[in-house]
């Protein structure tokens, strides 16, 4: 069970009844697009209604549980790159 709440722009940690980031002012929470539910900003999916809020990875989004979510596009890009490293 969480404790805190991760700010999506500064990456600060607020106290759960937090509506602003304690730092640097900016809303902790919005509404899916979808179902009207109240998540975290830095959440990629909608807890109720599964919906993506358009939120990647690579943009600092995380799951429900805190964890960053990974999509299928993100492990052919690591190869690549670490390809790309290795033959110079």
């Amino acid at each position: 069970m969480a404790n805190s709440i991760l700010c999506d722009h500064c990456e600060a940690l607020n106290s759960l009844d937090a509506e602003r980031c304690e730092h640097c002012q900016r809303a902790l929470f919005r509404n899916c697009q979808n179902c009207q539910t109240e998540i975290p900003r830095y959440y990629t999916r909608c807890p109720q209604c599964q919906r993506s809020t358009g939120r990647t990875f690579m943009e600092g989004g995380h799951d429900q549980v805190g964890r960053p979510e990974y999509t299928n596009k993100l492990i052919p890009r690591l190869r690549r790159l670490i390809a790309r490293f290795l033959n110079r």
